[in-house]
């Protein structure tokens, strides 16, 4: 079955000195491998598992018990239905599956309704349909259609109930592919993906530390209160390999549950000496509300925001003024934004170590600082 997780891709992490251009352009990208295993949450998207995709969180016991009930108690011919699109997903991404493109405006108004889904049991009055052929759709049909393979969007902006509808797919699609991997004797517990729950944290442990400094992250960068019951936090340690420079680090994943087009949160910290080696927001919402500036005028003030943002960087991080720095605006930041970008990308050199960053330029946010550890 094409949904095999990789094992070997798991277990053997490799980052290159380009990463941090890689990792940015999958963050930009915002796109999700076809394989269900490897859901994607910005960051390493076909390298490494994230936690995105969560039935549970701890401080919404009773919405996750009507969730998971609902995706259980499907009838056998929508289940059927799920199996069909499981077995048939062949996309590179989530998107190419879908007769249109998700707009702006749809992923908006979908992350806030998701919140009610999984939180407020707010659930679609009817199932998203499943259709033999394309003559059957009507207009401005939400549906999934067997002869082409597709989910169909229907042309005009999608409604709340058909977005709820889209929500509620996805988790459906998400659970019968989960019962697949079961059914072949995959333990799903050992995929951060697939978890449920969050990783248990002992009191007074290095796990502790860890997180209450990846938490103060989050705070100083994004606002985030790491402290909302909705969070789920995947945790681990990460062992590094000599040959390619890379240092035992603890990888931090929080997320909620949802479609993964939610803001979430990657934090990497070394082990040894707890440098943060990757600050990070994942999902679409921090990019589709950042407001975009002609590249001409990005380009003529590409120093000025460079240097807020080094300034942010060393107020956060007390890491001091660089010995030099680049700034420049992202190839595929260009492309999609036909002339009109949002963030400027920085490479950071500080003498005894490089790092890279991504600034908002509407209000200098960095959405995502790394340590160049293996330079």
């Amino acid at each position: 079955m094409r949904n095999d997780i990789n094992e070997d891709l798991l277990c053997n992490i490799e980052i290159s000195e380009s990463m941090k251009n890689e990792i940015y352009l999958n963050c930009k990208k915002n796109k999700r491998t076809a394989d269900f295993a490897f859901r994607y949450s910005g960051v390493l998207s076909v390298v490494i598992v994230a936690a995105v995709f969560s039935l549970l969180s701890i401080g919404a016991a009773a919405a996750y018990i009507n969730v998971r009930q609902r995706l259980e108690t499907m009838p056998d011919e929508e289940y059927e239905n799920y199996e069909y699109e499981v077995e048939n997903d062949v996309f590179a991404a989530m998107d190419e599956g879908y007769s249109r493109s998700l707009r702006d405006s749809e992923i908006l108004r979908m992350v806030e309704l998701e919140r009610d889904y999984y939180d407020n049991n707010m659930f679609p009055d009817e199932p998203l349909p499943h259709l033999e052929t394309k003559a059957e759709l009507e207009e401005n049909m939400l549906a999934y259609v067997a002869e082409d393979n597709l989910l169909h969007l229907p042309e005009s902006d999608m409604t709340d109930e058909q977005l709820l509808q889209f929500i509620d797919h996805d988790a459906k699609k998400w659970y019968v592919n989960e019962q697949a991997l079961i059914d072949e004797g995959v333990d799903v517990s050992e995929y951060s993906s697939m978890t449920h729950e969050s990783t248990p944290i002992a009191p007074g442990s290095t796990e502790e530390k860890i997180k209450a400094q990846a938490d103060k992250y989050l705070k100083d960068f994004y606002g985030a209160d790491a402290s909302d019951s909705r969070w789920e936090l995947f945790l681990e340690l990460e062992e590094g390999d000599e040959e390619f420079g890379t240092p035992d680090f603890y990888w931090l994943d929080y997320s909620m549950e949802g479609t993964g087009m939610g803001n979430g949160h990657q934090v990497w910290i070394k082990a040894d000496d707890f440098t943060p080696l990757l600050i990070n927001v994942t999902g679409c919402v921090f990019d589709l509300e950042a407001a975009k500036y002609p590249v001409e005028e990005v380009e003529a003030r590409k120093d000025e925001i460079a240097s807020a943002a080094i300034d942010t960087l060393d107020e956060l991080l007390g890491l001091g003024t660089p010995v030099g720095y680049t700034a420049y605006i992202d190839e595929y930041d260009k492309e999609e934004g036909n002339g009109q970008v949002g963030f400027l990308c920085i490479d950071l050199d500080y003498g005894e170590f490089t790092a890279f960053a991504c600034v908002r330029i509407e209000d200098g946010k960095i959405r995502q600082y790394m340590n160049n550890f293996h330079d």
